[in-house]
């Protein structure tokens, strides 16, 4: 079937396939589909129950990971998969009943119906209420793997791409439905849709312009996720982390080009594990402290904080050279039922106070942290650079997606796509350091360096990260591209019908 098919197209877009090609035609097949339904109530729920296949298979098939990964903290996995899939194939069933109704009864042109029902979905998507916003692998990150071809979003943000290549889909999804003499032209209008933005992102990587922002080292550790359970023996592993760390990339300094030492030490996630009365019990904050002032290195690592039968905080901590107190960073977007329970909701920050920062001052230069899935979340990124971040800092802890070689492969190489789309954005250096999934810099043009695959040594990687010296206009602006569209859609779904009320009242 039709939307089956985009949904299978749809899936190889992103990790661990992440193809070139679909991403431009993989909503072709639901488009044409649905162009050829009856135009009444028969064929909008007909593209509705298309649209739920279609999210059915693409979700389904992309989101395989999270009852095994979540599997080793409740045994309500299953039903986790099944709800996430549900809710996000919900979305995609709105999506085909609008797209429908915008060509049929609003008689919208299929180029500009499609791009602008899926991206409105997109960013309702990603602004479902509390802790159910979940922007996971918009259309726009199928294309990080070859980061070159969508500099636009730093015009456009990675919504603006996703309208780009649903676009695309759009165009060639009108010729088809064309008679055969309409198709030159259109093919014209299709090759120039496709290559003027990819040639302008082209062109934007090798004329862009940075500045280096530090020399940074970032960590691949292997502590399982299960470790969590023993406090004593996840402080053990993870001070054996930090040794090496410093040993790899501080003591002797590392032989750079240059002659330059690392000044900035990223380590992962969660590292530092604190009981009720904060971080004053957590000696490794204490050992990366006196290590930075001993070493001339600044270190930010990840921590943990145990509130007792609230859920988990989780912090940045930056220990600096100065020997000043570490400055700290709150995760402000929580994993809900890991990070973030109902009870909750109206629970106070918990016996460790920090200042609602979103960026952390290190000498002359400010970084932004990102904690863990924050990176998929566009408007923190932005957020942090609009407070005058020169660099973005993302810890994580995949470990919990489990073995390296295991179901939560994709999931883990997903979750590190969306960093790639946050340095574009914003034409910043990146850093990635995770437990258990990929560590590496990106600089603003999107390309990766310095990788480390998970693995099951704690390794260490070096290298410079660049960062644009310009406020971009994604970043000025945010993200008109969804809201727009979002309002465009309201307005071809809705207005059609009221003036056909007002038209049957007059008459």
């Amino acid at each position: 079937m039709f939307p089956a098919a985009s949904g299978l197209l749809l899936a190889a877009c992103f990790p661990p396939l992440h193809l070139l090609v679909p991403p431009f035609l993989a909503l072709v097949p639901f488009a044409v589909w649905v162009a050829r339904l009856p135009a009444g109530a028969d064929g909008a729920a007909a593209a509705a129950r298309g649209g739920l296949l279609l999210g059915v298979v693409m979700h389904g098939l992309l989101l395989h990971w999270i009852a095994p990964a979540l599997w080793w903290t409740t045994r309500w996995a299953p039903l986790a998969l099944l709800f996430v899939v549900g809710l996000l194939a919900g979305l995609t069933t709105a999506f085909g009943w609008t797209l429908h109704r915008m060509v049929h009864r609003a008689r919208a042109p299929m180029w500009l119906a499609l791009p602008v029902g899926w991206t409105a979905m997109e960013w309702l998507q990603g602004h479902l209420p509390g802790p159910l916003a979940f922007p996971w692998l918009g259309l726009g990150t199928s294309l990080t793997g070859y980061p070159e071809l969508v500099g636009m979003a730093e015009l456009v943000g990675a919504r603006g791409v996703a309208f780009w290549l649903a676009l695309v889909s759009g165009v060639l999804a009108t010729a088809l439905l064309s008679p055969r003499r309409a198709r030159a032209r259109i093919g014209l209008a299709l090759a120039a849709v496709v290559l003027a933005p990819a040639a302008w992102g082209l062109a934007r990587a090798r004329t862009l312009t940075t500045v280096p922002m530090a020399r940074v080292a970032v960590v691949a550790s292997d502590v399982p996720a299960a470790a969590r359970r023993d406090t004593a023996a996840w402080r053990e592993r993870a001070s054996a982390v930090l040794d090496v760390a410093l040993d790899m990339a501080v003591e002797p300094a590392p032989a750079a080009p240059g002659g330059e030492a690392v000044d900035l030490l990223v380590l992962p996630e969660g590292l530092a594990m604190a009981g009720p009365e904060g971080l004053d019990g957590a000696l490794l904050v204490e050992r990366a402290r006196s290590a930075s002032a001993e070493r001339d290195v600044s270190i930010l690592l990840g921590a943990y904080v145990d509130r007792g039968r609230t859920a988990p905080q989780n912090l940045a901590v930056l220990a600096r050279p100065d020997g000043a107190a570490p400055a700290l960073y709150r995760k402000r977007r929580l994993v809900p039922l890991v990070e973030w329970w109902p009870s909750d909701a109206s629970a106070a920050g918990g016996s460790t106070a920090v200042a609602p920062v979103v960026a952390l001052r290190d000498g002359g230069r400010v970084l932004g942290p990102l904690v863990c899935w924050e990176a998929i979340f566009p408007e923190a990124a932005r957020d942090a650079r609009l407070a005058g971040a020169d660099l973005l800092v993302n810890v994580s802890n995949d470990a919990w997606f489990g073995a390296s070689g295991g179901l939560g492969r994709a999931g883990r190489e997903q979750h590190a796509a969306h960093l790639v789309m946050r340095a574009i954005e914003h034409r910043v250096g990146a850093v990635r350091s995770a437990n258990g999934g990929a560590s590496y810099v990106v600089d603003p043009s999107g390309r990766v360096s310095a990788r480390l695959s998970p693995g099951p040594e704690t390794r260490v990687a070096t290298g410079v990260v660049r960062s644009g010296s310009i406020v971009t206009l994604y970043t000025r602006t945010g993200d008109l591209v969804g809201l727009g569209s979002t309002l465009l859609l309201v307005g071809l779904v809705v207005l059609p019908g009221i003036g056909r009320r007002a038209r049957a009242a007059a008459a």
